[in-house]
């Protein structure tokens, strides 16, 4: 995965915007620490995956690997993975078992972070509504990290978290909640205060799946910096 095209900062720009109510259940994540991942890259697993449901032969991959795996759930409904079985490294055994699915794995590295993001192969005329999905998703994250940059207390680059939105009809965002605790009570308490402030000035696509889950991965560098450019707000 390119920055150029999937990562702005601290927040994955492609992917990582997904359906919070098949988040918990329908994808897979297993954390990887930084010490593991030049180990995790040279190592090879033994696969024996039937062709079956897409989301069955995910899940067998990500019990195997332990690599992370990320996707909207309606992403992979009613697709099917091509079989797998050999000795395989666990990204070329990905691309094979998305091989005729109109899928492909786009690989994000971020802080010592590694994960896998599936996305709709470019023009698959079936998935255009997953194209305007993913087109307003990357404006919207856009728009919530500068938010987030401008709040001294909620500025990125530190800290992990997962949040999960709505977005109304007139690009307000609405019942936002910390998946789990940035670390600090009274930053959860800055973040949610920056995501019930923000709107946006395009309204959303009436068919987007909602609601929306965010992945902000600390300690970026290059996010950091991008945050340094802007006034910061000691209100929040």
């Amino acid at each position: 995965m390119t920055a150029s095209s999937a990562l702005v900062g601290v927040l994955t720009l492609t992917g990582c915007l997904v359906n919070a109510g098949a988040f918990a259940t329908q994808t897979v994540v297993q954390s990887v620490s930084s010490g593991q991942n030049e180990q995790d890259e040279a190592e090879l697993f033994s696969f024996d995956i039937g062709s079956v449901p897409l989301l069955s032969a995910l899940q067998q991959y990500a019990t195997l690997t332990r690599h992370p795996t990320l996707f909207r759930s309606e992403l992979v409904a009613d697709r099917t993975s091509t079989a797998i079985r050999g000795v395989y490294s666990a990204e070329a055994a990905l691309h094979l078992i998305l091989k005729g699915s109109g899928l492909i794995a786009e690989e994000f590295n971020s802080g010592g972070s590694h994960a896998f993001i599936l996305k709709a192969a470019p023009d698959n005329p079936a998935d255009k509504g997953a194209q305007r999905w993913a087109a307003y998703s990357r404006l919207l994250q856009q728009h919530v990290w500068q938010r987030l940059c401008r709040s001294a207390n909620a500025a990125p680059g530190q800290y992990r978290a997962l949040l999960r939105f709505r977005v109304d009809a007139v690009g307000q965002i609405r019942q936002p909640a910390l998946l789990a605790s940035t670390g600090d009570a009274g930053r959860d308490k800055a973040v949610l205060g920056v995501l019930q402030q923000t709107k946006m000035d395009l309204a959303p696509p009436a068919d987007l799946p909602q609601p929306l889950t965010m992945l902000i991965v600390p300690n970026d560098a290059e996010a950091s910096a991008r945050c340094d450019g802007g006034s910061q707000e000691t209100g929040q």
